[in-house]
């Protein structure tokens, strides 16, 4: 398969982990919305002021069949939602969020070394350009703050807000350890336990972390129904 531009003999976790990395430990995760970045740099401005219809007839159009138990299951999980969170929820999930608790399972499944899993949540407050809508925890937002810098390469990256800064500091600091020790902590921080089927610990990465078992479960089995 062609993985991100490369050749590889095969997925590096289809059909299961890869043996070569069984005993390193694996940090996976997503930032909580990672579509509004691809939105944007589609140009697609109408995702950004969804009606009730307009969402409906985008999930029809992509899931068929499946369009009613997707539009009902994300009520549900997040009923105070607009029909543009719903379908930004939606769309993370399906490109990115999906793959990362798959990758979770099966690296936990080799039994040889922990994974940890986790969700940036930290916000910008850019405006994506030709809406009212903001960027909010987007794809490609986390990079700069792994390195401890909150000031990225401007636009939607670029923050001095306090909040920001401590945001970058706890991530820096929980990679960092992660790479010295096998596992990720920042001081001030929760302890952030590794990953299991039974409790699905994921770490919420801000300027204050918390641990989430299972976030949005609703969702999850939705998923694992399709």
């Amino acid at each position: 398969p062609v993985v991100d531009g490369a050749i590889l003999p095969r997925h590096p976790f289809e059909p299961e982990a890869p043996a070569i990395s069984k005993t390193k430990p694996l940090i996976v995760g997503t930032n909580r919305d990672e579509a509004t970045f691809f939105f944007m740099q589609g140009r697609d401005t109408e995702v950004y002021d969804l009606s009730e219809d307009g969402l409906k007839a985008r999930l029809a159009k992509e899931f068929g069949g499946d369009a009613g138990k997707v539009h009902e299951a994300y009520h549900k999980s997040r009923p105070e939602a607009s029909p543009t969170d719903l379908y930004i929820a939606i769309a993370t999930a399906r490109m990115m969020g999906v793959g990362t608790n798959l990758i979770a399972e099966r690296k936990y499944a080799q039994r040889g070394a922990p994974v940890y899993k986790y969700v940036f949540t930290h916000e910008s407050d850019y405006l994506i350009p030709g809406t009212n809508y903001r960027f909010r925890a987007g794809h490609a937002l986390e990079i700069p703050y792994k390195f401890n810098n909150s000031q990225g390469g401007g636009g939607f990256q670029a923050f001095t807000k306090p909040e920001s800064v401590k945001a970058a500091r706890n991530m820096s600091e929980m990679w960092s350890t992660f790479a010295r020790t096998g596992r990720p902590a920042a001081k001030g921080q929760p302890q952030w336990p590794a990953w299991t089927p039974a409790k699905r610990a994921t770490m919420m990465l801000d300027a204050e972390c918390k641990v989430v078992n299972d976030p949005w479960p609703l969702e999850r089995q939705l998923w694992e129904q399709l």
